[in-house]
Parts: structure tokens; C-alpha cells; sequence
């Protein structure tokens, strides 16, 4: 769907055309400037309301507009072999975990890195808290139970079986909330790196072709 915006220029541009075209039509028929350029000015305030909403309503019409499959397009996405990890944070007495595989680096002055969140998850009040302390976990090719718990609704664990989660992983950090950006269906969550710590030389655990390996 385009921007109002853009409909706005493509409504100004096509009006000073069009009016120049009338102008001289009326011109040419009346054969009296005036008279054109009356015919004209009143025309360029009426059509240029007229077509701005008549864009508007054609932009949200999706009736002979090419959808994309995105069956086939999660498929092609699914061709890059990524890393998993748990991103954990503090839930009343417990911690509360979701799975993720886009995680990121972004910048390292200042350390930050970012990871996607669908913004219908039921888990997202809870990854949105500004004061929040977050841990994410890199998941190690033994811990996909771990993966899968955190993929569920049952998404809650101890202080106890985090400490474990976090013993039998390759490493993690803790991070603080920087930025939330919306794109499209998901937010673009930014943390701001505090402390991190590398634990085991394990193999990681992969996701490629919408499954572990």
C-alpha cells in the first residue's frame, strides 16, 4: 500500500498536468483566456480532493494486485542456516523465555545487538518492559528441549533452571532495553549489551529448512 504521501505528490503533479491540458481545451472551444482560466482554477481545487480520495480508495482495494505467496517466501527464508537463541527475562517470581533465531549483532561502540518479535505473540508485553533486564542464551545442539519450551506457551522457568539452561549453553548475555522499531508484522527489539560470558566450545544448535540440525 503506498504512503499518503506519495498519493499527495502524484495528486499535485497530475493535477497541474491535467489543468493545463483544460485550460487549453477551454481555450481553444471559448476562445477567451479568462474564461479558461477560471474553467481551470475552479477545477484544479474540486479534482485535486476528487482524485486524492479516489486514489486512496483504489490503494486500498487489493483486487488486481499481485499478492505475495508467503508460503513459498518462508520456504526461500528458510534456505539461511541460522544459530538459535532463548531470550529471557524477569516474570513476577520466574522468568519467562521465547525462542529466536533472528538475532543479530549491530554495533559494538556502543554494544548493541537485536533480535525480532511478532507483535501478535502472547509473550510480548513481557519483551517490551524499558526497565527490564534481559538474558540471551545461545542455545548449544543439546538444549532443543529448551528451544522447543520456550517455542510453547509453557514458557516459564525457575531461577534454578535458568541457572542450568544458562550452564549447559554456549554462552550468554545480559542486556538492557534500548529501542523498539516496528517493521511490519513484527518489532525490532535493540539491546544494549552489559556483560557476557563464553562457557562451553559445544556445537551450536542450527535451524535450516524449518527444522534443527
Amino acid at each position: 500500500m503506498e504512503k499518503r504521501l506519495r498519493s499527495v505528490f502524484k495528486t499535485i503533479s497530475w493535477r497541474i498536468l491535467a489543468s493545463i491540458d483544460t485550460f487549453l481545451i477551454s481555450w481553444f472551444i471559448s476562445g477567451s483566456l479568462s474564461i479558461s482560466s477560471w474553467i481551470a482554477g475552479i477545477e484544479v481545487i474540486t479534482k485535486i480532493f476528487l482524485y486524492y480520495f479516489h486514489e486512496r480508495i483504489w490503494n486500498s482495494i487489493s483486487w488486481g494486485k499481485k499478492k505475495m505467496n508467503t508460503k513459498k517466501l518462508k520456504k526461500c527464508l528458510s534456505l539461511f542456516a541460522t544459530g538459535i537463541t532463548s531470550i529471557v527475562t524477569k516474570k513476577s517470581k520466574n522468568y519467562i523465555g521465547i525462542t529466536v533465531n533472528s538475532f543479530s549483532s549491530v554495533s559494538l561502540e556502543p554494544p548493541l545487538v537485536m533480535w525480532c518479535i511478532d507483535k501478535k505473540s502472547s509473550s510480548i508485553k513481557s519483551f517490551l518492559k524499558v526497565k527490564n533486564k534481559y538474558e540471551i542464551i545461545f542455545l548449544s545442539k543439546s538444549q532443543r528441549t529448551i528451544s522447543n519450551k520456550f517455542a510453547s506457551a509453557d514458557n516459564e522457568v525457575s531461577s534454578l533452571s535458568l541457572n542450568n539452561i544458562k550452564k549447559n549453553s554456549l554462552g550468554y548475555m545480559i542486556c538492557t532495553f534500548y529501542k523498539k522499531l516496528s517493521a511490519g508484522d513484527h518489532y525490532i527489539i535493540l539491546h544494549k549489551v552489559k556483560t557476557f560470558k563464553v562457557l562451553n566450545d559445544k556445537k551450536p544448535l542450527l535451524f535450516f529448512k524449518s527444522k534443527y540440525c
